[in-house]
């Protein structure tokens, strides 16, 4: 129904297109690239200058194929995209949305490529934020850029694709409506939800980006768990079940201290188990299902950019948390690297020394 929904409005609105730049080359960015393009819209892809020999193919082909049963646009195959670059001036000059679909390592070199240019009024949307609102904004804020641009973030991308060769990509899931979506500071909301409604439906508006994020943990939150404990016992004396039930408390523990509270997750919600495609929680069935390998890939970003920060948030405020810095520490160890090293925490978020209240009223207000 909401594809279905996004055609009408192109095509109600007499062709009605939007000019909007896509960072990144890889799994997300070419299948929104290219469905975007699909839907009638001029889009730009921009990569980091290291990265440049991925767009090379791309660039020559003059777009990107998409394939898949379900896409945003309702169409696939060949999708022309008006500008493949690796400048970040060109790629971003006059656009109205931006788009940043590369994974959490990435999200602030991304920014800081773009930071100088940005034009006011544009729209710089994270599918999946992973904080990198809070993080752009500092980075922003120290060249003056902050108040050129709406900053935004959603709890997931609408997406779970594969690049399937160097100029194809392959959508294999599209998300039911329930995506949390929130600007920074929450006051842009409206303006930011003006763009990206039009183009992803499926995204709802949520009071801040403290409540996009903690929908993010809930929704990952049992790969730990299933990752943890591979036998198939699912039942509450389980292992992963025990484990996700705990991060859970300690997530609404967290939660209730910045104001953000949701309903206590059911037995079947603890470990995604049985519940249908029109769940609160996307991506329950493909999340569940996803082969082990690329369940670590999911963990390997959720860690840093995740888990840390959010432990890190906990010490700030006196929340204990010990059960998800255990499973922090095993995951870490499990995956063969250290999460914290590489992870964000509250001075990389600009909330170093900030009291509870003072988190609120920044990300609702940008006062601090």
């Amino acid at each position: 129904m909401y594809i279905k929904h996004v055609s009408e409005l192109v095509q109600k609105e007499g062709g009605l297109t939007m000019k909007i730049c896509v960072c990144g080359s890889g799994n997300i960015a070419c299948a929104t690239a290219a469905d975007l393009a699909l839907m009638g819209h001029e889009v730009r892809l921009f990569e980091l200058t290291r990265f440049e020999n991925s767009i090379v193919p791309i660039k020559e082909a003059g777009g990107i194929e998409l394939r898949g049963e379900r896409t945003q646009s309702g169409k696939t195959g060949k999708a022309h995209l008006s500008l493949v670059t690796t400048n970040p001036e060109d790629a971003i000059r006059g656009v109205e949305v931006i788009f940043l679909c590369v994974p959490g390592v990435g999200h602030l070199p991304f920014v800081e490529a773009l930071g100088p240019y940005v034009e006011e009024g544009q729209v710089l949307f994270i599918p999946t934020d992973y904080w990198a609102t809070l993080r752009a904004a500092k980075h922003l804020g120290s060249i003056d850029k902050l108040n050129s641009v709406v900053l935004a973030g959603g709890v997931a991308s609408c997406y779970l694709a594969a690049k399937i060769g160097p100029t194809q990509a392959m959508i294999s899931y599209l998300s039911p409506p329930g995506l949390a979506f929130s600007a920074f500071p929450s006051i842009n909301t409206e303006k930011a939800w003006d763009k990206v409604k039009q183009l992803y439906p499926q995204y709802e508006k949520v009071p801040n980006v403290i409540a996009v994020n903690f929908q993010t943990a809930k929704m990952l939150a049992p790969l730990a768990g299933l990752v943890l404990d591979q036998s198939d016992d699912r039942t509450p004396a389980s292992l992963a079940f025990k484990v996700v039930k705990n991060m859970h408390e300690e997530r609404l523990k967290l939660g209730k201290v910045l104001g953000y509270e949701e309903p206590v997750p059911s037995q079947e919600e603890i470990l995604m188990t049985d519940i249908p495609v029109t769940s609160s929680i996307p991506h329950t069935p493909a999340m569940v299902h996803l082969p082990i390998e690329v369940q670590k890939s999911v963990l390997r970003e959720d860690l840093p950019y995740g888990y840390v920060p959010r432990i890190a948030l906990a010490k700030l405020l006196g929340v204990c948390t010990p059960v998800t810095e255990a499973v922090t520490t095993l995951l870490g160890l499990y995956l063969d690297f250290d999460p914290y090293e590489e992870g964000i925490d509250e001075e990389d978020l600009g909330l170093a020394g900030f009291t509870a209240q003072e988190i609120k009223k920044y990300v609702n207000t940008g006062e601090r």
